[in-house]
């Protein structure tokens, strides 16, 4: 197989800028940036220490994530400034935009006037997306500045702020560099786990069937079985296999064992004995 040169994987400023407003499913093309787009990711820890460790931290706490992209956006016509400054808006005649106007009383949020934004590198070529930058909720915090001067273009400074699409599953709210999946099904939190039935007896070569069982922050609940992953303390005491949708533990000599299930982010536990 030929391996892509070098040269080919190292990526050039230039992009092309589009943004998609809240309220349309038709993205504006906003066109090329001069000198380059930037964007910068900054998640924020809380670090845990102890008197025993000084400064050394015992861990650290993911607290709060931050994506900024910054560009200047050569293509100055009314329909791109009513589009990409937020404090903006449009006055319409005959379908057309006749004139952009400012100046509204204080209050405005910027997350509703929030919309996809996609930075794609000219250099990635068309047609591959694996180095797009898609910030889901973006919106421009930064001044309106227009030259009037010789030899000087009109740019529209930018400075996306993204913020959290709380619509989207964990781990997929803030942005993404790759393929954009527009529709994904949110994942409802789990706020309780636990394991049935609890504390029970069983003896030597008989077998019993546990369930692990999630409850969401819906109030819905959800047998996920066959989803976890089932650990035994002490295999030389009794056994627990998945077998289809349940989990079926064998006593194998007398004693007591945990039996944990373990779901991605969540796990239980209860104990099981054994006797003769």
């Amino acid at each position: 197989m030929a391996q892509e040169r070098l040269s080919k994987r190292i990526n050039i400023g230039v992009a092309d800028i589009t943004f998609t407003p809240d309220d349309s499913s038709i993205p504006i093309y906003l066109g090329l940036t001069k000198g380059g787009t930037k964007l910068e990711y900054n998640p924020e820890y809380y670090d845990i220490e102890s008197d025993q460790t000084g400064k050394t931290p015992l861990d650290s706490i993911l607290i709060g994530e931050a994506v900024k992209v910054t560009a200047n956006l050569l293509d100055t016509s009314l329909e791109h400034i009513s589009a990409v400054v937020p404090t903006a808006d449009k006055e319409e005649e005959g379908g057309k935009i006749k004139a952009v106007t400012f100046g509204r009383r204080p209050g405005l949020r910027l997350g509703d006037k929030a919309g996809v934004l996609r930075v794609h590198p000219v250099s990635a070529g068309v047609g591959r997306t694996d180095k797009d930058v898609i910030v889901y909720r973006a919106a421009n915090k930064a001044s309106l500045e227009l030259a009037y001067e010789l030899e000087n273009e009109w740019v529209i400074p930018c400075e996306f702020v993204g913020y959290p699409d709380d619509f989207r599953p964990e781990g997929d709210q803030l942005f993404r560099i790759g393929e954009y999946t527009h529709y994904k099904e949110p994942k409802k939190r789990i706020i309780s786990f636990w394991i049935t039935p609890a504390n029970p007896d069983v003896k030597v070569g008989s077998t019993i069937k546990f369930k692990a069982n999630a409850m969401y922050e819906d109030g819905t609940a959800e047998d996920l079985t066959n989803k976890a992953k089932w650990i035994s303390s002490e295999e030389e005491v009794a056994t627990i296999k998945l077998d289809g949708n349940e989990a079926v533990a064998t006593g194998v000599s007398t004693g007591t064992v945990v039996i944990q299930a373990q779901l991605t982010g969540y796990s239980s536990s209860t104990t099981l004995v054994v006797n003769g």
